[in-house]
This record gives structure tokens, C-alpha cells and sequence, in this order.
């Protein structure tokens, strides 16, 4: 493929690219992937589980698979969401032949030049969930929590706006504005998709998978001596330190049920990551893949992540669904690939953007504990919106 295409591309239904703006500790490159052989798509909570055994198939057939898992996949993967109900797709991956390594700097001159002759606005945004309702909800989670059903539910509502222009130049300002390790800029049939996310779900290389949960956010500083005031303020804080470690052993027996016994081991705890806009606090959970283990089983085991669900996980996941009246799609749920090789990479799929037509959709959210403050929930959600408001035109 020629670089002049690699644009063209991007704008092709079926096309998948995975960004690694900001490098990680793991070693990870930017990876195109374009024009699929086929498709797996599941949409509705019955064929989830088929469409996650094909995943293994074509893997074990030496192809690659890339794409997303929408959050409500997760009630296919558990008998006690049988029931539930979805729209849209909750499983969609294309299926390719090989993937391409992309140059960071090719990518951001490319893009860059198409940010020149392009334009996007985003206007009249509003938040899916007025004020008041988002204060009762919290106080009825709370009260679930003092009544012992859950320790911690991460609460979640839609900020929706109206786009006009080109998803590209957005997803340039934004990835040279916001760089984090898992990006990705997806084009589907029906939407766009634009992932700007800090949060490693999980990575596996060879039998290894690492996970790292995050939970904890503060305010990122003005300046280098107030971020660093900020970050250590926010690593010794009880409530996130709480919040952190409940999702750190949600991960380790989530893992247990795919691992080798007594491999899983937390390797790092409290870490701290500063962004342009944000400050979070990660941990980090691994072990050995059980040599029967297939990707159907891991994301069994996994999906979704703790660390937007909360704890207990199940129980957790049954009072977002009773509470939270709006599907979150794509956000909360994961964006990556799985390759031939033993090797893959999923992003927790948080700041990440839906675009249809000319409606904008981005979740945001926060984890409520005992001892969270209702107004400070909310404007941690607030906080959260400001990597995209702050660029609502261009």
C-alpha cells in the first residue's frame, strides 16, 4: 500500500487503525488494518458467544482479526442477561489477511495534511442525563452499596452533540492534543469510531496476558510542579486507593478463570499517569494463559473490564442495567485486535466517540464507593468530556 493511500483507506468501510500515539512499556507499534476478507458481526446477545468461537477459528487459520466488542456483548457472555435486549452491533470485526505497521510521524503528517484542507464543528452538546436524575442515581447506588449488594459501580451517561465536517480532522486534533497509548480510528458500514483511550484491557504476548485497570482521576495541573502536587495528592487519597484495589482483585479472579494456578500476580500498584487534561491512578494485574485457553475464553473470563462495571462484577453489571436508561454501545466496552502469533491487544474503550451522520455520541462516567460525593461524581464526568469540548471546532 502506498502512503498516499493510507488516507484513502482510512475512510474505507471495513477499515481498522489501532494508534499507538504515546508508546507504552509494552513495546507496541501502530497497525493498519484494511479491506477484510469477511466480517464477524454479532447483534444481539444470543450470537455473541458464536461470534467470539469465530474469532478463534480465523486466528487459528493464520488471518487476523480486528475491531470492537460493544459493551451489552457482555450480557451474552453471562446466562443471567439472556433476556436482555441490544441494538446495533455488539460484535463487530473484520477479518484480514495481514496488518501493516504504520510510522507514527508518516501518520501524524498525513493526517495533519488532511486537517489542513478539512474542517469539523461539534455544537450544541448536552450531557444524556439532566443533573438532578444524575444525583438520584448516585444516591441509589449508594444505597445498594450500604445495603451490602455491591462495594463499587462505575455510573455512566451519553454526552450527545451535533457533528458536521470530517471525523479525520477531529480525530487528528484530538490524537495531537490527547496522545495515549490506544487510539484507534475505525470505519464501519454505519459509523465512525474514534477511541482515544488511555486504558490497556488486556495484552497478551506468547502465554503472558497483562491487564491494567484504571481508577482514579484527579485534574491535570497547569503547570510540571502543580501535576506533580496533583498526582501525588491523588496516589495517597483513600477513596480512589479504595476504588483502585477493589477493581485490582476484581481482576484477579477474573484472570484466575483463564490463567494457570497461582500465576496471577498484581506487579504494580497505585501507578500514577499524567495526561494533558487528566491525571490516573493504574494498577497492573498478569499471569500465564492456561495452554487450552482460546480468546472465546479469555473475554468470557474478562469482558467487560472492572474497571466499568464495578464490584461484584455481576451484581454490579445487573444494577447498571436497571439504573442507567441508555445503552453505552462502544464506549465501555473494547477496541483492538488479536493476531496468528499469539499476540493481542484490547483497549478499555473509554473517551471514545460514536459518530452517526451527523450525531456525535461519548460516554463518560465515574466509580461510585460509600464515600463518594454526588456533586464530585459529577463533575469528575465533566472533567472527563473536556479532551472533546475542548476542541469543538477546527
Amino acid at each position: 500500500m502506498a502512503d498516499d493511500n493510507l488516507i484513502g483507506h482510512l475512510a474505507e468501510p471495513g477499515t481498522v487503525l489501532l494508534d499507538t500515539i504515546l508508546p507504552d512499556n509494552l513495546g507496541r507499534t501502530t497497525l493498519l488494518f484494511s479491506r477484510p476478507s469477511n466480517h464477524i458481526v454479532a447483534k444481539d446477545v444470543h450470537s455473541v458467544p458464536a461470534a467470539l468461537a469465530l474469532v478463534d477459528e480465523y486466528v487459528d487459520a493464520g488471518k487476523w482479526v480486528a475491531g470492537f466488542i460493544a459493551y451489552e456483548a457482555g450480557y451474552g457472555l453471562e446466562l443471567r442477561f439472556q433476556d436482555s435486549k441490544a441494538d446495533g452491533d455488539l460484535v463487530w470485526f473484520g477479518v484480514y489477511d495481514d496488518a501493516r505497521e504504520v510510522s507514527g510521524e508518516l501518520l501524524s503528517d498525513l493526517l495533519g495534511r488532511r486537517s489542513v484542507a478539512g474542517s469539523f464543528s461539534i455544537r450544541a452538546s448536552e450531557l444524556g442525563v439532566g443533573k438532578s436524575d444524575y444525583l438520584a442515581s448516585i444516591a441509589s447506588i449508594r444505597n445498594h452499596i450500604r445495603e451490602g449488594d455491591v462495594y463499587q459501580i462505575n455510573y455512566t451517561a451519553p454526552m450527545r452533540a451535533e457533528f458536521e465536517g470530517d471525523p479525520m480532522v477531529l480525530y487528528e486534533t484530538l490524537r495531537r492534543r490527547q496522545p495515549v497509548p490506544y487510539a484507534a480510528y475505525i470505519q464501519t458500514d454505519a459509523q465512525t469510531i474514534l477511541s482515544l483511550s488511555p486504558e490497556l484491557f488486556f495484552t497478551r504476548d506468547g502465554t503472558r496476558i497483562v491487564t491494567r485497570p484504571m481508577k482514579g482521576t484527579a485534574p491535570a495541573g497547569v503547570d510540571s510542579g502543580e501535576a506533580a502536587r496533583l498526582s501525588e495528592k491523588l496516589r495517597l487519597d483513600p477513596k480512589n486507593r479504595a476504588e483502585n484495589l477493589m477493581i485490582v482483585d476484581l481482576l484477579r479472579n477474573d484472570l484466575s478463570m483463564c490463567c494457570e494456578p497461582g500465576s496471577v500476580i498484581v506487579s504494580d500498584l497505585f501507578g500514577i499517569q499524567t495526561y494533558p487534561t487528566v491525571i490516573q491512578m493504574t494498577s497492573t494485574v498478569e499471569g500465564q494463559l492456561r495452554s487450552d485457553a482460546k480468546y472465546a475464553d479469555v473475554f468470557r473470563a474478562l469482558f467487560p473490564s472492572g474497571s466499568v462495571t464495578g464490584a461484584p462484577k455481576i451484581r454490579a453489571m445487573e444494577l447498571i442495567r436497571e439504573i442507567e436508561s441508555i445503552p453505552r454501545g462502544v464506549y465501555c466496552g473494547a477496541v483492538g485486535f488479536v493476531g496468528p502469533d499469539e499476540n493481542a491487544t484490547f483497549n478499555v474503550a473509554i473517551r471514545t466517540i460514536t459518530i452517526d451522520g451527523s450525531v456525535l455520541t461519548m460516554g463518560t462516567g465515574s466509580g461510585v464507593v460509600w464515600d463518594s460525593v454526588a456533586e464530585a461524581e459529577y463533575e469528575e464526568c465533566l472533567i472527563k468530556t473536556r479532551f472533546l469540548l475542548d476542541t469543538h471546532t477546527s
